[in-house]
């Protein structure tokens, strides 16, 4: 039973050091991505009043086209670990238990029989190591190469975004103030279109005059449409 709770423990030890830690890989990533930041953003609440800084920073966390980035340099890292452990030794266990019903031989007798086991373990740890220099070492190198471009294109990435948040932002925050000045606009020039409207009645306007009122008036009501758009499409 010691034996095999000692397979056991082993083969625990080994699948658990193979198990692939998804949390620890995407942070390797965000602390590129996240330097400077003490603590993860807060999740967004669609009634909350955004700041620039706020937008910047959850488009920097929420982001798909930073996250495929931070994958392809995580990756990168992981070919550079595999370069280098080519100068690492190779270690190999194999333990095997094996258990057999006692045997009946030489029973009588204490001074053989206590050779004769019912139960083996056998653990084996093997070690070697094979490097090529001209081959290894160059390989390193350009996986460490490729891994320091990978991190360049990843934070250059990060950059764009970034500033296209920040000039997305003050379009909106202008297209707001277009939205404010063009509504009071147009009730400003349908009120022009109304007195022209009574002036033609009273043979004071002429009826032409009246459709440029009116034509200015939906120029106008376009243009609000517009801003609305804009604004709403920004956010």
């Amino acid at each position: 039973r010691s034996g095999l709770a000692l397979l056991a423990a082993m083969a625990f030890l080994l699948a658990s050091g193979c198990a692939v830690d998804q949390a620890r890989e995407v942070q390797t990533y965000r602390e590129v991505l996240d330097a400077g930041q003490t603590q993860p953003p807060a999740p967004f609440s669609p009634n909350e009043s955004v700041t620039l800084k706020r937008a910047l920073v959850l488009a920097n966390a929420n982001n798909e086209q930073l996250a495929e980035s931070g994958e392809d340099y995580l990756q990168a890292l992981i070919n550079k670990d595999r370069a280098f452990a080519r100068f690492l030794p190779t270690i190999r266990f194999a333990p095997t238990y094996m258990r057999q019903e006692k045997s009946s031989y030489a029973e009588g007798n204490s001074s053989i029989s206590k050779f004769l086991r019912d139960k083996t373990l056998d653990a084996p740890l093997q070690g070697s190591m094979n490097v090529n220099p001209f081959q290894d070492a160059p390989a390193l190198w350009a996986a460490a190469s490729t891994a320091e471009q990978r991190r360049a294109l990843l934070l250059d990435q990060q950059a764009i975004l970034l500033l296209d948040v920040a000039q997305t932002y003050y379009q909106v925050m202008r297209s707001e103030k277009q939205v404010e000045v063009l509504a009071n606009s147009v009730k400003v020039q349908q009120q022009r279109v109304n007195d022209m409207d009574v002036q033609r009645r009273a043979g004071v306007a002429r009826p032409v005059d009246v459709a440029q009122s009116e034509a200015q008036l939906a120029g106008t009501r376009n243009a609000l449409i517009r801003a609305s758009n804009d604004v709403r499409n920004g956010r």
